[in-house]
C-alpha cells in the first residue's frame, strides 16, 4: 500500500467558533453568517501512516484441483491491494466483475441454488469466505452474506460466504474513519486474506466467528 505525500492543511479553532455561536444565540441572532479562525496545521506531526497495521488475517486451504486453484488465484489478484474508503460499501461482485473465459477464468465445480454445476470461476467462494472471516475479525460490518446449500470442505459450515455473478454477492461496509486495504494471496493451496487498517476494535479486544451444528433436519 502506498501513502500519498503529507500536505499542510487547516484546522478550525473550535473553542473560538463555539464562543461566537453562543454570543450570537445570546443576542437573538438565530439566522446569521459566522466567520471563524483557521490555523495552519503542519504535516510534520504524527502521521496517519504510523497508525496503520494488519488488524486481522484469515487462511483457508484448497484441494489439488488445478482449474479451481487457478480461479482462486485470479480472484485473489483481483482483490489484492483494493482500498475501501470510509463509508464505502464493498461488493465482491462489483470489484471482481463477471467471471469469463476472456478474463482467464476456468470452469470448475460450484454450488448454485442447491445443485452442483460446472461454473466459470468455480471455487472463488473460498476467496469470499476467507475475506468474510477476515472482515469480521477486523471489526468491520458485513451487510450481505449467504451461506452454501451444501457443506463446504474448507470451512466450518455456517462460516462461509457464497458468491456467483450477478448474485448472490458478499458485501461489507467500511464503517471506520479511515480507508481500509485488502491484501489477498494464493500460494501452495493456501488462501490468505489480511485487512490493513487503523485498528477498529478497542485495544485488547478480538472477535472471531464460531459455528456449532445443533440439529440435523430431513430434506422435505
Amino acid at each position: 500500500f502506498i501513502f500519498g505525500d503529507d500536505h499542510r492543511g487547516y484546522l478550525i479553532d473550535q473553542d473560538e467558533l463555539r464562543q461566537r455561536i453562543i454570543n450570537e444565540v445570546n443576542v437573538g441572532h438565530l439566522d446569521t453568517e459566522l466567520w471563524t479562525v483557521l490555523n495552519m496545521a503542519d504535516a510534520s506531526g504524527p502521521s496517519v501512516k504510523s497508525k496503520y497495521k494488519y488488524v486481522s488475517m484469515f487462511e483457508t486451504w484448497t484441494t489439488d484441483n488445478e482449474k479451481r486453484n487457478s480461479n482462486i488465484a485470479r480472484a485473489c489478484q483481483g482483490l489484492n491491494g483494493y482500498i475501501v474508503k470510509p463509508g464505502q460499501e464493498f461488493s465482491f461482485n462489483k470489484v471482481l466483475g463477471q467471471r469469463t473465459e476472456e478474463r482467464g477464468y476456468d470452469y470448475a465445480t460450484a454450488y448454485l441454488e442447491g445443485q452442483v454445476i460446472e461454473e466459470l470461476g468455480g471455487g472463488i467462494c473460498q476467496v469470499s469466505t476467507t475475506l468474510y472471516n477476515a472482515v469480521f475479525a477486523a471489526g468491520l460490518t458485513t451487510t450481505y452474506r449467504k451461506s452454501h446449500t451444501f457443506v463446504p470442505s474448507y470451512i466450518t459450515p455456517g462460516l462461509d460466504a457464497t458468491v456467483s455473478y450477478p448474485g448472490p454477492d458478499y458485501r461489507f461496509i467500511n464503517d471506520s474513519n479511515y480507508s481500509v486495504g485488502i491484501k489477498a494471496t494464493y500460494a501452495k493451496q493456501k488462501v490468505k486474506v489480511e485487512i490493513f487498517a487503523v485498528p477498529i476494535l478497542p485495544d485488547g479486544v478480538t472477535q472471531n466467528l464460531v459455528s456449532n451444528k445443533i440439529q440435523d433436519l430431513d430434506f422435505p
